[in-house]
């Protein structure tokens, strides 16, 4: 996770795996703005995860090896 400050209404940006499998990247692109989210279910085993930022632009990737 990222955060653009520490206030409840921050911009962030976040990938996490749930108890289920789903891998999900979560933002909320300026203050006070209704977060987003992206999944992708049906996962198994050991993942890695990682976002990349590139100037103002981040994405969340993700890989099974």
């Amino acid at each position: 996770m990222s955060r653009d400050g520490t206030s409840a209404d921050a911009p962030f940006v976040a990938v996490l795996r749930t108890p289920t499998g789903v891998v999900r990247l979560q933002w909320r692109g300026a203050p006070g703005a209704t977060a987003g989210q992206a999944d992708v279910a049906g996962l198994s085993g050991p993942l890695w995860l990682k976002i990349e930022r590139s100037g103002d632009s981040f994405r969340g990737l993700y890989s099974t090896n």
